[in-house]
């Protein structure tokens, strides 16, 4: 995987950011977890295909760890009504996932 990937960073946008609402920006995660185990499916699909890639691409297992956790806790939380729909609204994870993946490929020289 190149250290840009610009569908991975598009779909990380589209998950988590693309809708503005003032200062705010919020994106489809949050919506779709409103649709009652579909949205969290859903969620935890693109996160799954995302964490795949950073495997790919060479990132530590201790980091790809850490990235399974944060999608486990959404998920646990996302099984609660309305605090998984606060969560997905208030955490920008997809977003902040693929950060992470840039951040570990530009120091370790990613594949």
């Amino acid at each position: 995987m190149p250290k840009e990937d610009p569908f991975l960073e598009w779909l990380a946008w589209l998950m988590d950011d693309s809708v503005k609402l003032g200062r705010w920006s919020i994106g489809l995660d949050g919506f779709l977890g409103l649709i009652p185990g579909f949205g969290d499916l859903t969620g935890a699909i693109v996160s799954s295909f995302i964490i795949s890639r950073a495997l790919q691409s060479g990132v530590s297992r201790s980091a790809v760890l850490r990235m399974v956790l944060n999608v486990g806790i959404d998920s646990l939380l996302g099984a609660i009504p309305f605090v998984g729909d606060l969560f997905d609204f208030a955490l920008n994870r997809m977003s902040g996932t693929w950060r992470s993946i840039g951040r570990l490929c530009a120091g370790i020289g990613c594949r």
